[in-house]
């Protein structure tokens, strides 16, 4: 199931956020649960991570403008990554993206909890081709 996540792509979302609801969000089968949420918030989570990518992207493309480089980043959805953590006071997951150079970008998509509906506040790039970006979330 989890290479069956890996490689859905943005255009079927319907198909991914079946998927998800199906799957619980669970690596092994089981529901997942982070930090005492069950595999249906889990599924709610992601939903909304994926709402969002689709909801900013162009013709296919999401654009990102990265700081780093100081420059626009042109990104074609890849997949999701399955299962959900918890980092302060937001949910994380990862989403793979292949830039305009092709390199692989993992993105982490930010959820937090508005009264029990689930909203994306940021992505922030996290991975370049498997080199880390550091940020720290610990100093709020």
């Amino acid at each position: 199931m989890t290479t069956l996540l890996r490689r859905v792509a943005v255009t079927p979302v319907f198909a991914l956020v079946g998927l998800l609801l199906l799957s619980g969000c669970a690596t092994s089968g089981a529901k997942a649960r982070v930090h005492g949420r069950s595999g249906d918030a889990n599924t709610q989570i992601q939903a909304a991570m994926v709402d969002y990518i689709k909801n900013r992207m162009t013709d296919g493309v999401y654009h990102y403008y990265d700081p780093v480089e100081s420059r626009m980043l042109h990104l074609k959805y890849d997949y999701l990554h399955a299962g959900v953590k918890r980092t302060g006071d937001f949910y994380v997951s990862c989403a793979d993206f292949r830039d305009q150079d092709k390199r692989t970008l993992d993105v982490d998509i930010f959820v937090i909890d508005d009264g029990g509906e689930f909203r994306v506040t940021q992505a922030l790039l996290h991975k370049v081709d498997g080199a880390k970006r550091d940020y720290d979330l610990t100093n709020d």
